[in-house]
């Protein structure tokens, strides 16, 4: 517990330094496997992925304005 603060801190210094340098060759090689999982995490949204989201979205909304209604 105790190791959380100086991992995140470091891998901020980590992340900023190779912000700075991300034109520097042996940067860019270690940024593949980043890029590479960056990639394939962040795909486009499919169509149903869409429609859950905003049916979800709705559905609290719903839920605050009842709560909300409910509590005046």
């Amino acid at each position: 517990m105790l190791a959380i603060p100086l991992i995140a801190g470091t891998g901020f210094e980590l992340i900023r330094f190779m912000a700075r340098h991300r034109y520097n060759p042996i940067v860019k090689i270690a940024l593949l496997p980043v890029l590479g999982t960056q990639k394939f995490t962040t795909r486009e949204p499919t169509d149903d992925m869409l429609e859950v989201a905003i049916c979800a979205f709705n559905s609290a909304r719903q839920g605050e304005e009842e709560t909300a209604g409910a509590a005046a």
